[in-house]
């Protein structure tokens, strides 16, 4: 994200694009979570935080920094801005059975993706080239390629594009994404699969993993995680092209 500055519109739109789509995130895996009956929890990398509290006395402006502060994940805010597409905390279910947290789980990523769905129908009404969406990616878009002059649709092409590339990103099974979690539903209990639980969880070798596919270029192409996202961006996008 940070090599859109040379573009601040585009930057400031895929900034808001992120932080809308973490939070749309959290919002919809705790109210799905409750609509299953069961309450959410915050996994923070590895990390288990309970649920924010705010002060009623407090601020308007406080608890919405607050609110948006416990959706951020530090490493995951860290890969937004040097590659583009980043993650917020998650939002377990606690209890309940696996397909009532399988669809609480889902419901975050999906919610991140109409986000972006969102802008882009947004994009289109502001008077937005259609065929542009079809190749809206994050890469595209941080390489300067295909940039719209209007400031107002540059501001959404890069919120769609980013919204969905968080809601995409999260599907990828590797911790602390949805995706891991997900696998870890249908994981057996065998010794090798806790093993791996272990390492990529508490030594943090799945939040290492990705960082390294989304920002290390491999051989002559770019960050390969990168480009799967952005292949799947541009494929969910041209949909509306």
């Amino acid at each position: 994200m940070l090599r859109a500055l040379a573009h601040p519109v585009l930057f400031a739109g895929m900034l808001v694009g992120f932080l809308l789509a973490i939070a749309a995130s959290a919002a919809a895996q705790v109210a799905v979570g409750r609509l299953v009956r069961d309450r959410g929890r915050v996994r923070l990398g590895s990390a288990r935080l309970g649920p924010v509290r705010v002060g009623q006395h407090g601020a308007g402006s406080s608890r919405m920094l607050r609110r948006l502060t416990a959706t951020l994940d530090p490493f995951g805010a860290v890969a937004a801005l040097l590659a583009g597409p980043g993650w917020g905390a998650l939002r377990e279910p606690a209890r309940g059975g696996r397909g009532g947290r399988l669809v609480a789980l889902l419901a975050g990523p999906l919610a991140a993706v109409l986000v972006g769905v969102t802008a882009g129908v947004a994009f289109i009404a502001a008077g937005g080239s259609r065929p542009v969406l079809g190749v809206a990616g994050p890469v595209g878009l941080l390489s300067g390629m295909l940039l719209p002059d209007d400031p107002v649709q540059r501001f959404l092409i890069g919120l769609a594009a980013e919204a969905v590339a968080v809601g995409v990103l999260g599907v990828v099974p590797l911790p602390p994404l949805t995706g891991w979690r997900v696998l870890m539903l249908f994981a057996g209990r065998s010794a090798g699969w806790q093993r791996a639980r272990y390492y990529l969880e508490e030594h943090n070798v799945g939040i290492v993993a990705l960082l390294l596919l989304l920002i290390f270029p491999i051989g002559l192409g770019g960050p390969l995680l990168l480009e799967l996202v952005d292949a799947a961006v541009t494929g969910v996008l041209g949909i509306l092209a």
